[in-house]
């Protein structure tokens, strides 16, 4: 009775790990195939128009006025399925924020965002590191949002 118990129990366990490979595959599969979307997504953004606009005006040292701002909000939200609704169903976004999160979606640095935005580097990391307080309830620091708002 104790050897067949412990039979039992060994092909439960060993159905278990099969269960969990094959789980695991899974889990893998769609890693990589998640990570390949968002470099898919990456690469059409910084090929972008709109990327080359957002590099002249770093180069000329010229902030962003409205209609670059809503171009954009169009070409993210257009490569990018759902970011404008994913950001305003975690917190509602002063437009501030929303065009900060925008500006980091194509990977600029605090110093390019503060450029482009007219206010200091400093501003630009603290206001990184409030959202982030604000989207996720809890303090983090900048690159964490940075990394949050890429993968979206």
């Amino acid at each position: 009775i104790y050897c067949m118990k412990q039979k039992q129990r060994q092909q439960i366990l060993n159905q278990q790990i099969s269960r969990l490979r094959q789980f695991e595959r899974i889990l893998k599969e769609q890693s990589e195939a998640t990570a390949t979307k968002q470099e898919l997504t990456r690469q059409r953004l910084l090929d972008s128009e709109t990327y080359k606009l957002i590099r002249r005006l770093i180069t000329e040292d010229k902030p962003l006025n409205g209609s670059d701002l809503a171009q954009i909000d169009e070409t993210v939200n257009q490569i990018c399925d759902g970011f404008k609704s994913t950001l305003y169903s975690a917190y509602n976004l002063s437009a501030q924020e929303y065009a900060v999160c925008l500006l980091l979606k194509f990977e600029l640095s605090a110093t390019e965002i503060s450029r482009l935005v007219a206010r200091s580097q400093s501003a630009i990391s603290l206001s990184r590191k409030r959202l982030f307080r604000k989207l996720f309830g809890r303090d983090g620091d900048a690159n964490e949002l940075d990394k949050y708002i890429r993968s979206l």
